[in-house]
């Protein structure tokens, strides 16, 4: 019973891991959203579910704007596509771990 219980303590920790991870991923496809669309580089990162759900955001998104703010801008400042506007992650920060040696390609 014992064991039993220290493996299901263990898959629990594993699954709490897990989801957490996907929720960090997740948010860091929608604050930069339209940067990762942009980029073939970026697009080739993310699985089939994950570029559905960024560009299901991005519509949302849009179409949010347009409506509160967007359409009462001058034409040049209607837009999300202003290159000046987008948000680049920093690709030199640690996701959630960083290595103590290289170990070559992983």
């Amino acid at each position: 019973a014992l064991i039993t219980r220290i493996y299901q303590m263990e898959v629990e920790r594993i699954n709490f891991l897990l989801k957490s991870y996907l929720r960090i991923r997740l948010k860091k496809i929608e604050k930069h959203v339209v940067h990762i669309l942009s980029t073939d580089e970026m697009v080739t990162r993310l699985s089939s579910q994950e570029v559905e759900f960024a560009s299901q955001y991005l519509d949302i998104l849009e179409k949010h704007f347009t409506k509160s703010f967007l359409r009462h801008l001058p034409e040049q400042y209607s837009s999300m596509d202003d290159k000046e506007m987008v948000i680049k992650p920093n690709l030199e920060e640690y996701v959630f771990c960083q290595a103590q040696t290289n170990v070559g390609s992983v």
